[in-house]
């Protein structure tokens, strides 16, 4: 199936609706026209709000660098404690 034919089937009224109706799984075929036919998710499903951040791009950095050096340490400490089993397990043999 091509892709005008997969947007045509789309665009079709939804089952179980009546024949007349415009509404569609994107919306009302009326609002989709009005749109150029462009069907972007946050168009129809909506998008969130950007918070807004004053923060200075320098300060970000070093903020979000130390909570990433943390993070690595943190993803760490499940392979050192499997390093540690695995080197108590080969000394029990």
């Amino acid at each position: 199936m091509g892709a005008a034919t997969h947007i045509a089937a789309l665009l079709q009224p939804q089952s179980g609706l009546a024949q007349n109706c415009e509404e569609t799984l994107f919306g009302p075929r009326s609002e989709i026209r009005a749109h150029g036919h462009v069907l972007t998710p946050g168009r129809h499903i909506g998008a969130e709000e950007a918070e807004e951040d004053n923060e200075p791009l320098e300060q970000k950095m070093t903020h979000l660098a130390a909570e990433l050096e943390a993070q690595f340490a943190e993803s760490a400490r499940p392979d050192q404690a499997i390093r540690a089993n695995l080197k108590r397990l080969e000394h029990g043999r």
